[in-house]
């Protein structure tokens, strides 16, 4: 029966390997070749601001104060004005990150890409959702599909174990002529706030996030792909700040204990920053969602919480070259 199991997956393996070799050879002629240019010149011109396809988007050797990690809870630093809004108030630019359930895995990728063309920044700054780090769907199953093509980002996808449907979607996906970059959600300020904040909602919402459990096998995986993003940022001389971002549920996610002492680890091996923000914005008006916030509410942050962290750190670097 072992031998059977075996021999079923190498064929599996020997199949998936035989059809990724024909269609990326199929890829490097006819999308590098002539469907690449062709497309992006139709595409129009393509940022943070609106789109959160962000292979599409990363430059080529350009410098950044920090770079954003992390899921929705980032992607609402970029939506529409409110990048270039946030990069005046802080007098800083940033390149974002932030997608919809992306867990570590996912901005690992990105991260590493990024590195690889060439851009540096001062820090990353990494809000991290804790319910990212229990299950599959926001990490190894996360789909690329959304993304354009790269050699370096399929073997990346490989080398950290996505699922094979997740590789041989992303290179399929680039075939489809009615695939497009999925736009940036513009997140609003002042009208879409919450009234109150609805009990009900944040016991619906953490169920959906942690419908799997609190599975500590998907833990571990996830600990040693943020160790890996902690060791990258490190390598390309930047400072790591991980931040658990505001929510209106507080105390009450059952993810959070176990990230906590995971980032205190790691806070006593490397030269990491931690803040437990979850607490720290609590007016519901601040939110667009039960756990998202809305234009003010990012606004809030970054004057309250992140500009200080930022300007810490920049006295931080700026006293020890004294």
């Amino acid at each position: 029966m072992n031998l059977f199991i075996l021999r079923f997956d190498m064929s599996d393996y020997k199949k998936f390997f035989l059809k990724t070799g024909i269609f990326i050879l199929l890829n490097i002629i006819y999308w590098q070749g002539f469907l690449a240019p062709l497309r992006m010149a139709n595409l129009g011109v393509l940022t943070n601001s609106n789109t959160d396809s962000h292979l599409f988007t990363i430059p080529k050797n350009k410098t950044y104060n920090f770079v954003l990690l992390g899921s929705s809870h980032v992607a609402a630093f970029s939506g529409g004005d409110t990048h270039a809004h946030i990069e005046s108030m802080l007098g800083m630019n940033y390149f974002s990150f932030g997608k919809r359930g992306a867990g570590v895995l996912p901005e690992k990728v990105y991260l590493s890409y990024f590195f690889n063309q060439h851009n540096q920044t001062k820090n990353v700054v990494y809000f991290l959702d804790p319910f990212v780090m229990y299950a599959p769907q926001y990490n190894k199953q996360y789909s690329f599909d959304e993304e354009s093509y790269h050699n370096t980002v399929l073997l990346d996808l490989i080398a950290n174990h996505f699922d094979w449907d997740v590789s041989f979607g992303y290179i399929k996906s680039n075939f489809d002529p009615r695939r497009k970059p999925s736009p940036q959600f513009a997140y609003s300020c002042g009208t879409n706030a919450l009234p109150f904040s609805d009990q009900n909602k944040i016991h619906t919402a953490i169920a959906e996030l942690y419908s799997g459990g609190l599975n500590m096998s998907h833990f571990n995986e996830s600990a040693v792909s943020l160790s890996d993003v902690i060791r990258t940022t490190q390598e390309h001389n930047a400072h790591m700040i991980i931040i658990i971002p505001p929510l209106l549920w507080g105390e009450q996610d059952p993810g959070k204990k176990a990230l906590l002492e995971l980032l205190s680890q790691y806070k006593k091996q490397s030269d990491i920053d931690v803040y437990d923000l979850s607490n720290s914005v609590t007016d519901p008006s601040m939110y667009s969602e039960i756990n998202h916030l809305n234009c003010k509410g990012v606004q809030y942050t970054t004057e309250h919480f992140l500009k200080p962290i930022l300007e810490r750190q920049k006295f931080v670097l700026t006293a020890s070259h004294d």
